[in-house]
Order: C-alpha cells, then sequence, then structure tokens
C-alpha cells in the first residue's frame, strides 16, 4: 500500500506538470455584458416579501446580435443590422402566460444602463425596441432559437451603449 502511495505523486506531478501555476481562462470583454438582455413582464408581485404593484417579471435572456451587410474599410461607414437572439421557448412561454392572464403587459426587454451609477431599463420591446412591422422569426428546422430586428438608432439616441456579437470586424458602435 505504501508503495503504491509513493507512486501517485510523481504520476500526477508527471500528469499535470502546469499544476503549480494558475490555471488560464478565457476573459469575456466586458462590454459584452451590454449584449445581454433580459425578457419579461411587468405586473404585481413581491420584492422581498413586501407586494409591489409593478415589477419585472424575468422569463429569459437574449443578446445583440449584429450582421455586417455593408462593409467598409472606414469603421465609422460600416452599417449592421441588428437582431435580438434569444430562445424560441422564452416567446412561446410569454405568449402562453399573456394567453391565459389577459391583463399581464406586453413583453418588456430589461437593458444594462448607460452609466454604472443609474439603474437597468425596461422597454416595450415591440413598441419602443424592434423595428417596425418586424416579427420574430423562428429556425426553420425546428431548433430553439428566434431572432427579431431591432432599432438600433432608438437604443443609440438614448445614449445606450450598443454592443453586439456577430460577424463584425469591430464589436463597439
Amino acid at each position: 500500500m505504501k508503495r503504491r502511495s509513493a507512486l501517485t505523486l510523481p504520476f500526477y506531478i508527471a500528469a499535470f506538470p502546469a499544476f503549480p501555476r494558475r490555471a488560464r481562462a478565457a476573459l469575456i470583454p466586458p462590454s459584452f455584458l451590454d449584449c445581454v438582455v433580459a425578457l419579461g413582464f411587468s405586473g404585481p408581485g413581491n420584492q422581498n416579501g413586501v407586494p409591489v404593484p409593478q415589477m419585472l417579471h424575468a422569463i429569459g435572456t437574449g443578446f445583440y446580435y449584429g450582421y455586417l451587410f455593408k462593409d467598409d474599410p472606414d469603421i465609422a461607414k460600416r452599417e449592421y443590422a441588428i437582431y435580438l437572439v434569444t430562445a424560441r421557448h422564452v416567446v412561446d412561454g410569454y405568449d402562453k402566460i399573456q394567453s391565459a392572464s389577459p391583463g399581464v403587459g406586453p413583453l418588456k426587454v430589461r437593458i444594462n444602463p448607460p452609466a454604472t451609477s443609474t439603474k437597468s431599463t425596461e422597454f416595450d420591446l415591440v413598441q419602443n425596441l424592434a423595428d417596425p412591422n418586424s416579427l420574430w422569426v423562428t429556425d426553420p428546422e425546428g431548433k430553439d432559437v428566434t431572432v427579431i430586428s431591432i432599432n438600433a438608432s432608438f437604443l443609440q439616441t438614448n445614449k445606450y451603449r450598443l454592443e453586439r456579437l456577430g460577424n463584425m470586424r469591430h464589436q463597439t458602435g
């Protein structure tokens, strides 16, 4: 038994030569946090055991995706179509909640604030953020994903940082 124990330590040292070093992990750029949004609806609820007349009931998350449709060597001249991407079951779940409870408000998007000293803001997805007349587009093969076209100028006009993931050569804008 002692012989086996004596061989164990050299085995681990040989198998894991980087053991004394700190593990390296991929770092997510802080700006990517501004790609992520919460999706939900407003309604009465409880916060810390206290009834409140209106609060956001989060039902899912999403992220902005930028599709580069007009490339240019000058970063300022590049043009992107911006989409909000989420799981299809989030939108389907909201539709079921709204059908069962007609008093449920519109689907809202909670966006990170323009400054860290301010609170996050919620916007009506269809009225404020979605491009006019846009609809959710689902995967034709039935995958659990859906997208809607976003009015990026609304966010930029209201001084929100518009970060996005996607096929871009430059991530900020």
